[in-house]
């Protein structure tokens, strides 16, 4: 098992942080493959989760959830996770879009997708609890 290279705490931070990095990294990439592609609904969503999931495979190694643990021995664990939470994420957003109640807003001059964060905080509890247990184990040694 790993050794902890940080607290609990700083595990936290950098998962709000990284949420909102997700946020962007999923809510930009569907606005434009729905501008610009004929993909179904159910694509969009599925690309567009796909795409942050690529871009936090090197945020959560190198940033959020930092161990000791060898890239060999947590890389099967993550992409179980990552694969899952994947599956989760295109279910929960596709079902989102295809109620399509409109909720969106701008704050500040940027515009928020509701569908999107909803979904991102309907999954961030079992998403961290995951990735904190059993993908980057915190050592108990």
């Amino acid at each position: 098992m790993a050794t902890s290279r940080q607290r609990l705490s700083s595990r936290l931070l950098w998962f709000a942080v990284g949420a909102v990095l997700n946020y962007a990294l999923i809510a930009w990439p569907f606005k434009w493959f729905s501008a610009h592609t004929h993909w179904p609904v159910w694509v969009t969503s599925a690309c567009s989760v796909g795409l942050a999931a690529v871009f936090f495979l090197a945020w959560n190694l190198f940033v959020n959830f930092r161990t000791d643990g060898r890239l060999v021995a947590v890389l099967p664990r993550y992409l179980v996770a990552v694969i899952g939470m994947w599956l989760l994420s295109s279910a929960v957003l596709t079902t989102l879009k295809h109620i399509d109640i409109q909720l969106a807003s701008n704050v500040g001059g940027v515009p928020l997708d509701f569908d999107v964060i909803g979904t991102q905080c309907f999954l961030a509890g079992l998403k961290f609890a995951l990735y904190h247990k059993w993908v980057f184990p915190v050592s108990t040694a």
